[in-house]
Formats: structure tokens, C-alpha cells, sequence
């Protein structure tokens, strides 16, 4: 990514809070997911080694936003990316 390190952590740990709301399986493997990343990142972990988690966050995230039960625009998303 082009973020800094502790700009990374700030965007997971906004995502995570936004997600917690809802309490489901799907928040919770996001949630997993990003707390996983966070800690391989305070390792020092690099961007080629998270690589394959940062597409699992992705994937989990767009299914998210695409879901009207999350999200009440999803429904008027326009040719959404495929997951």
C-alpha cells in the first residue's frame, strides 16, 4: 500500500470499529482478519507477506458493503467489481 505503517493501523482499526456494530459471522472474520493483519504488522511484517490476507480483508470487506442488510445503498451500486 502507499500508507505509512501507523496510517495502515488507523484505517483497520476505523474499519474494525464500523464493522463491530453488526455482530455476525461475516463482521466477525473481517473483524478476525484485520486483527490478524494488525499484528503482523507491529511484527514488522512486509506488504509482500500480507499480500494474500489484504485480498481476504478486500474480499470480505466488498462482500460487506455489497450486502443491503449492511449497507441500504448497495442495492444502486452500479457494475460491481466481481469478488
Amino acid at each position: 500500500t502507499n500508507l505509512r505503517v501507523d496510517e495502515r493501523l488507523d484505517v483497520l482499526l476505523h474499519v474494525k470499529w464500523t464493522v463491530n456494530e453488526y455482530g455476525t459471522k461475516l463482521t466477525k472474520e473481517l473483524t478476525e482478519l484485520i486483527d490478524r493483519e494488525a499484528d503482523l504488522l507491529n511484527r514488522g511484517r512486509g506488504d509482500k507477506a500480507l499480500e494474500g490476507l489484504r485480498k481476504r480483508i478486500t474480499r470480505a470487506f466488498l462482500q460487506l458493503i455489497r450486502d443491503p442488510k449492511y449497507n441500504p445503498e448497495a442495492d444502486n451500486l452500479v457494475n460491481p467489481v466481481p469478488l
